[in-house]
């Protein structure tokens, strides 16, 4: 995404780890079953629980501590 491409463009390798464990993070929370509105035509299975914006990220957010 647009933070590895600017890690890239800066050559700042810590900004590229991150953006690494943040993509990571993103679709261990969606293979999870933790996913919007929005994206669950696309879950096979369906998930559960549709989350709202604010508990996706807080998800994507808890994944991502979890990581560093």
């Amino acid at each position: 995404g647009a933070l590895a491409k600017r890690a890239e463009f800066d050559g700042t390798p810590e900004l590229a780890a991150l953006a690494a464990k943040l993509e990571e993070a993103a679709i261990g929370t969606i293979e999870g079953g933790v996913m919007t509105k929005d994206l669950t035509p696309y879950a096979d299975p369906p998930p559960e629980k549709v989350a709202t914006t604010e508990e996706f990220l807080d998800a994507i957010t808890e994944n991502l501590d979890r990581l560093l």
